[in-house]
């Protein structure tokens, strides 16, 4: 993100626009690497379903305020 925004309505409306999943973006983070950005929703939803182990746990992502601002609904 080039331009960090000032508010957190400004956080949440850009985190709106990021499609990670977040079991890859905990490696990535843990690993120092860069995490896979999906174009879309839509595509990150296909990819979280068909690859196993890869939907985080919802109680485990609302315990982290960083992680729990991602949570997307995938059904």
């Amino acid at each position: 993100m080039e331009d960090v925004p000032n508010s957190i309505t400004q956080c949440k409306k850009a985190l709106n626009s990021v499609n990670v999943n977040l079991v890859d973006l905990i490696n990535a983070r843990r690993a120092g690497k860069s995490v896979k950005c999906f174009r879309t929703r839509k595509e990150l939803v296909a990819y979280t379903r068909k690859t196993p182990g890869k939907i985080f746990p919802k109680e485990l992502a609302k315990q982290d305020g960083f992680i729990r601002a991602l949570l997307v609904q995938l059904y």
